[in-house]
């Protein structure tokens, strides 16, 4: 399913006039676009980058789960999602994130 959902993106994505596309997610699905990146180059023709293994190493990119980053971006694009007085006073005591603060 994942595979035929990136297909129809970049089918999409070509077709508005687009030549190139980076892509990058957790673990499987970041895996999963790498595995098949010169296949889907050669049938869309497009220039397609992701975190391959010659670059994870050097790859630095703001992780987070529900912390800092994501609640930063849903604040700029979507506030009424956000209510940050649901978060406790004293930073210390958990959960403040899943993964990060």
């Amino acid at each position: 399913m994942f595979d035929m959902l990136i297909d129809a993106v970049l089918s999409q994505v070509k077709r508005a006039g687009f030549s190139a596309v980076f892509a990058d997610g957790h673990g499987p699905s970041r895996w999963a676009w790498c595995a098949r990146l010169q296949d889907r180059q050669d049938r869309f023709g497009l220039t397609l980058i992701g975190v391959t293994c010659d670059r994870y190493d050097k790859w630095q990119n703001q992780i987070d789960h529900a912390a800092a980053n994501e609640t930063s971006l849903t604040m700029a694009t979507t506030p009424a999602l956000v209510d940050l007085a649901e978060l406790g006073a004293d930073r210390s005591v958990g959960p403040q994130g899943v993964a990060g603060d």
